[in-house]
């Protein structure tokens, strides 16, 4: 231990921290366009409004806490760079992207937005032509799509060759922008953004996997509850706390932009940010510094009217914005992720696997896996594309025999397009309809799948991404699902609410008006601290099931195909095949079991 503060503590106060920082280029973009009090003001909001808040909280560990800092450093940079005569603010416009990058890659959209807006506002303002050149050079080279050191030292080069001899920089600077253009075409160019466009703002359920097999598999986007569509009302209030504040900052942006037409470049951040009103309340938060600082600048120029009593209205207007943003931070509590039983599961996990095992789970669940079990994951937060939660999702949601088998060519073949092409198939159906028959490849690292209770919610969405035809982009019907807290039995009648109920004498399901046998009928408890399992098999050739689970207090309604699932059959009733799976830990929170293929 190096400080005296646990890595867990660091990270809990490390958002507030960063996050915080967002303040200071407020302030310093307030000096720049000549109040101080402008930039104060827009502090204050933008600190505490809505999504910022959400996403910068102490204990909400995300790259947010430093995206918008970047941002705003970046037009910042590029403001004082049109506004000032020293070429050093040329050299942080280009290291603030290479570290923009370094730590948010997805930032590269964001800074080829810029690069689009600097070169359209030098080119309508009738920028100094070397001028522009020199910047858009500089930009491209920390833009291109290389390692951070190579476009770290190309930076040093240029701004080396610019402060030794300007003046033949500057005869030079057409020459020096075409191979930084070229530099940027060769390296990566458009490709990345193209992606980052087809995944948020042209979505489809279906995205296309072109390399050496032309694959379909379903998008990961439409399924994160941050990236799906929100109101008007929802959008102006996660940016300023209220439409008023909203609407205040949007008129007083543009009273700004008419007074300093250099404030045209913080449109790529407003303009991503209108991507949430399609693709989701995560993008809201690039327009808070933003529109928080046309509210500023509209409450500063406004109480000039009122003259003596100038600075009682700026107080008055800037807490009248803060109340609602405060409001909100006071009563916003999120729980924690896992609770503590499933952290002493995981922690119970690193002294059974090596560091050289995988974890299988969901990729929400990956990157504490990884910490707190010191283990290989499959999937994770970062890494989560479609190909990846196909073989995660089969893995759940089929059979035990296939989703073994399934596991062991995930791990020697690492996606479905190698597991298909190294076992001599053409085509993921032939593969699939051959998985079981596979001689299983030979490892030596162990698989345990994790499996909490609380996926259980998630599960109709986790069937998804397995649910397809991955060669023609089919996808299946859905399983029929149902969930029920707040079900009553009368008699013989059990109602489990929404239009289904279950005649319990004759093992019938009511769904409306269609009725159709029951299957299995199974009770769940935990006696001793050992799961009981009680199973009645009412209808042999039945399609459905019915699902008690007593100390959960949940009641579940699944058609074969789901209570066949190895998710259900591990978690649900620990009915494990020993010939592919072994229990590794039994707790009633999160289960896990190994692969003994």
């Amino acid at each position: 231990t190096i400080l005296p503060f646990s890595f867990e503590n660091i990270i809990f106060y490390m958002p507030a921290f960063f996050g915080s920082l967002v303040v200071v280029f407020l302030v310093l973009l307030g000096k720049e366009l000549g109040s101080l009090s402008i930039g104060f003001i827009a502090a204050l909001l933008s600190s505490v409004a809505v999504s910022y808040y959400n996403r910068t909280m102490v204990g909400y560990y995300d790259t947010d806490f430093l995206n918008i800092v970047f941002a705003l450093a970046l037009l910042w940079s590029i403001v004082v760079f049109f506004r000032s005569s020293s070429n050093i603010f040329v050299l942080l416009v280009a290291v603030d992207i290479v570290a923009y990058r370094w730590w948010y890659p997805q930032s590269y959209s964001l800074e080829f937005a810029f690069f689009v807006m600097v070169t359209l506002y030098g080119l309508f303002v009738r920028l100094e032509r070397v001028k522009l050149l020199t910047l858009l050079t500089f930009m491209l080279i920390s833009m291109s799509y290389q390692n951070i050191e190579v476009r770290m030292a190309l930076v040093a080069l240029l701004f080396m060759f610019l402060t030794i001899n300007k003046k033949l920089f500057e005869k030079l600077v057409w020459v020096l922008f075409s191979l930084a253009l070229m530099i940027f075409l060769l390296s990566g160019g458009l490709a990345p953004i193209w992606e980052k466009l087809q995944g948020y703002v042209f979505t489809s359920e279906v995205l296309t996997l072109k390399s050496q097999m032309e694959l379909h598999f379903y998008s990961a986007i439409g399924t994160v509850r941050e990236a799906s569509s929100i109101s008007f009302e929802t959008f102006a209030t996660r940016i300023s706390g209220h439409v008023v504040t909203f609407v205040v900052g949007v008129v007083g942006f543009d009273w700004l932009v008419l007074k300093h037409r250099v404030m045209l470049l913080a449109l790529p951040m407003l303009a991503l940010a209108m991507l949430a009103m399609q693709s989701g309340l995560r993008f809201t938060i690039y327009a808070v510094p933003i529109v928080s600082f046309g509210f500023a600048y509209f409450v500063v120029n406004a109480s000039l009217v009122f003259k003596k009593f100038k600075y009682l209205v700026m107080v008055l207007a800037t807490i009248l914005a803060l109340v609602p943003n405060i409001t909100h931070a006071l009563e916003y509590k999120v729980p924690t992720v896992f609770k503590k039983s499933e952290v002493e599961v995981l922690n119970r996990l690193k002294d059974v696997a090596s560091r050289s095992d995988y974890v299988i789970a969901w990729w929400d669940y990956g990157y504490p896996i990884r910490y707190y079990s010191d283990v290989l994951t499959y999937s994770d937060g970062g890494v989560n594309n479609g190909s990846v939660n196909y073989v995660t999702s089969y893995a759940l949601t089929m059979p035990q025999n296939s989703s073994a088998k399934m596991l062991r060519q995930a791990i020697k073949h690492k996606n479905i397009e190698g597991m298909v092409l190294n076992n001599g198939f053409a085509s993921t159906n032939e593969f699939l309809a051959n998985l079981n028959s596979l001689k299983v490849p030979n490892q030596s690292e162990d698989i345990y799948i994790y499996l909490p209770y609380k996926m259980r919610e998630i599960y109709p969405t986790i069937d998804l991404f397995s649910n397809i035809d991955l060669m023609s982009g089919r996808q299946g019907l859905e399983p029929f699902l149902y969930r029920s807290t707040n079900f009553k039995q009368n008699g013989n009648l059990l109602t489990l609410g929404g239009n289904v109920s279950i005649d319990m004498q004759t093992a019938t399901l009511k769904v409306g008006q269609d009725e159709a046998p029951l299957k299995n009928v199974v009770t769940t408890y935990y006696e001793d601290e050992k799961l009981q399992v009680k199973s009645t098999v009412a209808n042999e050739g039945a399609s459905y099931n019915l699902i008690f689970l007593k100390d959960y207090g949940e009641a579940w309604v699944v058609e074969n195909s789901v209570y066949e699932s190895t998710y259900f059959q591990l978690f649900m009733f620990e009915n494990y095949n020993k010939e592919y799976f072994e229990p590794v830990i039994l707790d009633p929170l999160a289960k896990v079991f190994r692969v003994v293929l």
